[in-house]
């Protein structure tokens, strides 16, 4: 299975930066504040313990869509992938987002409940339910990547992603 590894990168200078990016940036900057590993601003690495191996594939992006702008698209098509498992972080904005354009680019779809983090459960779940909703697999990686994994949770499980609304009481 071809695993490919996505980075975030940006411009020192800022340039490359959506405005609001931008002005987040300069404040940090402003109050001599470090970001942590994984928070806006900060330095961009995959972590030790799941760092590429030699034949995988790294690719730099700049914006939450791991398609905007890069060579993701023609990289899968020359490999001949049709699925796609999406891991890493954040479920709510990378992940999501990724996970998104490559069903609208007639991949099939995949996310791993328990190979993707967010900032609170809320978001987590919430997100997940949002993918679900739009016809996204979403178990746990094992299953994903059984040989012959079905992917048939969004047409054989009632209501998929779907919460019932809160009753008035």
């Amino acid at each position: 299975m071809p695993i490919i590894y996505t980075r975030a990168v940006r411009r020192p200078d800022g340039a490359d930066a959506t405005p609001r990016m931008r002005r987040l940036h300069a404040s940090i900057a402003r109050n001599g504040v470090q970001p942590l590993a994984g928070q806006a601003g900060a330095p961009s690495e995959i972590m030790d313990e799941v760092a590429p191996l030699p034949g995988d594939i790294v690719i730099d992006k700049l914006r939450w869509d791991a398609f905007h702008f890069t060579e993701l698209d023609p990289i899968l098509r020359n490999l001949g992938v049709q699925r796609l498992i999406i891991a890493g972080l954040q479920t709510n904005v990378c992940v999501e987002t990724t996970a998104r354009t490559a069903m609208m680019r007639n991949f099939e779809v995949a996310v791993p409940e328990d190979a993707v983090s967010t900032d609170g459960i809320p978001l987590h779940v919430n997100a997940l339910d949002a993918m679900r909703v739009l016809y996204i697999e979403v178990a746990p990686w094992r299953e994903l990547t059984a040989p012959d994994a079905p992917w048939d949770r969004a047409f054989t499980t009632p209501n998929y992603g779907r919460v019932e609304p809160a009753r008035p009481t």
